[in-house]
């Protein structure tokens, strides 16, 4: 059952332990380019495996990870927070403000609820539930019979493979699962909360408010826009961009393309050449 989704994960793991679609911390791996430093300007940036700070916006790319003010995102085994809406493309997890959500095995919380489809367990409020053997315990009272329990209240319900709770009402049925208030459903490869709506279908998964969307190897927030497709990606707000080894942002603008990186503010520029290196605050330009 996650307690918390995030990039402290990624962010955090020293490079030799990191889990894949893991990213280094910029302090970590800002040395790979000395001459910029995140605290001393506006826009930071590293060309290695790239990555990049401008203003509260934060991005790494190899398996692409960023952060845009209330926005951070992780493409590798795909893993985003926006708002108060953390996703995760994999075995599929997210969270939608009160609302935890996993689906491999299928776990989730909402509220007061939570749920884990397997041998299915699931606790709502002073309901705690577990379907294998079958037993749950709702207030003072316990009930099994045969593969058929069932509690009236806010009304708990299991029969078979078949098992839901009404109240706020969360529901399973074989590959079928889903909670309704802001609405939270699955079915097969099929899931969605609807609420501010959240949606997965197969590879595709979408979710409405500020509005976030994935698709195979599609991703997309709009609010200030967030795009990924393939190795094509880029925020829109004060706009960063990353297609395949090209990258920039602009606003103050960062600019990378293969070997080549590029701020302009303070102005820091760097190619792996050794009369293009420099960084001061005269602002310079080198044909290439």
């Amino acid at each position: 059952m996650p307690h918390s989704l995030g990039l402290s994960p990624y962010m955090r793991a020293p490079p030799e332990e990191a889990p894949r679609g893991a990213h280094r911390n910029i302090s970590e791996i800002r040395g790979v380019w000395p001459p910029c430093d995140p605290s001393n300007t506006a826009a930071a940036f590293i060309h290695g495996d790239l990555a990049f700070i401008h203003h509260d916006l934060a991005f790494i790319h190899r398996d692409l990870a960023f952060i845009n003010r209330v926005l951070a995102f992780i493409h590798g085994d795909l893993a985003f927070i926006h708002g108060d809406l953390a996703f995760i493309h994999c075995d599929l997890a997210f969270i939608h403000c009160d609302l935890a959500f996993i689906h491999g095995d299928l776990a989730f919380i909402h509220r007061d609820l939570a749920f884990i489809h397997g041998d299915l367990a699931f606790i709502h409020g002073d309901l705690a539930f577990i379907h294998g053997d079958l037993a749950f315990i709702h207030g003072d009272l316990a009930f099994i019979h045969g593969d058929l329990a069932f509690i009236h209240c806010d009304l708990a319900f299991i029969h078979g493979d078949l098992a839901f709770i009404h109240g706020d009402l969360a529901f399973i049925h074989r590959d079928l699962a889903f909670i309704h208030c802001d609405l939270a459903f699955i079915h097969g490869d099929l899931a969605f909360i609807h609420g501010d709506l959240a949606f997965i279908h197969g590879d595709l998964a979408f979710i409405h408010g500020d509005l976030a969307f994935i698709h195979g190897d599609l991703a997309f927030i709009h609010g200030d826009l967030a795009f990924i497709h393939g190795d094509l990606a880029f925020i829109h707000g004060d706009l960063a961009f990353i297609h395949r080894d090209l990258a920039f942002i602009h606003g103050d603008l960062a600019f990378i393309h293969r070997d080549l990186a590029f701020i302009h503010r303070d102005l820091a520029f760097r190619r792996e050449h050794p009369n293009l290196n420099f960084l001061n605050n005269e602002r310079k330009s080198f044909l290439i």
